[in-house]
């Protein structure tokens, strides 16, 4: 994940591009009858009123983008697919297929969708970084403390008190499993809450087998939030996804 100055700037460029929201983002899932549905669909940009120009901008910064969060997937695909998966776009439809039925939709305002989620990594980046930095000054100051040697007496019987170690971040599978018993859920209960989560996931989440996408994180704020009556932000560090 970039730093939080990236996504602010990235997030002002997006806005700027398109104000209007003329651009539009529509995916499908293609079907295979040997192989079933790809992991991830096709998507095809269009625009009312097209200009080339607002297109061609908004591919150019979605492709600086896109390798932040899914670094193997094509640089524009892998920023639609963020969008997508980040809960801030609810147009999913279907449609009849042999056998079945294949998903797709469209993001409408993708210029716009893509500043808000610029947004939204700025606030994970800051609070990231605040964090890292805390870090520092805390194991700053118990070095230095070390380095004077031993507690200095005031009065007799009392001594500095020395400033502890700092403690390690909390990881995004430790939050979940202390909201978890906080709430009183259960994971069965969990899932059902969440909604788009199914169960296995869930637990994966809860083990730290799996780092939850954005969009995840986002769903268990909003669930654990709703629950315990008050603000639950999962604080989160930058890591390799698994």
């Amino acid at each position: 994940m970039a730093d939080s100055d990236f996504w602010r700037n990235l997030a002002k460029e997006f806005r700027a591009v398109d104000p209007q929201g003329f651009l539009i983002a529509d995916w499908h899932f293609d079907f295979n009858v040997e192989t079933g549905f790809p992991p991830i669909p096709e998507w095809r940009l269009r625009q009312d009123g097209f200009t080339r120009s607002i297109r061609l901008e908004f591919e150019a910064l979605a492709r600086r983008a896109g390798p932040k969060v899914h670094p193997l997937l094509d640089s524009l695909d892998g920023w639609l697919e963020a969008i997508r998966e980040s809960g801030l776009v609810d147009t999913e439809y279907e449609r009849a297929i042999w056998g079945g039925s294949a998903p797709l939709g469209s993001i409408l305002r993708v210029c716009l969708v893509s500043a808000d989620l610029c947004k939204q990594y700025e606030s994970l980046a800051l609070e990231a970084e605040r964090i890292a930095g805390s870090q520092h000054d805390y194991q700053g100051i118990a070095e230095q403390q070390q380095s004077q040697g031993p507690a200095v007496e005031t009065s007799p019987g009392i001594k500095h008190s020395s400033i502890p170690n700092a403690e390690p971040v909390e990881t995004i599978a430790a939050q979940l499993r202390r909201l978890r018993e906080e709430s009183r859920l259960t994971i069965q209960a969990l899932t059902e809450a969440l909604g788009d989560i199914d169960s296995r996931s869930v637990e994966r989440h809860l083990s730290g087998d799996a780092v939850p996408r954005i969009g995840n994180i986002g769903a268990y704020e909003r669930v654990f939030s709703n629950v315990l009556h008050r603000k639950i932000v999962i604080v989160t560090t930058p890591s390799k996804r698994r």
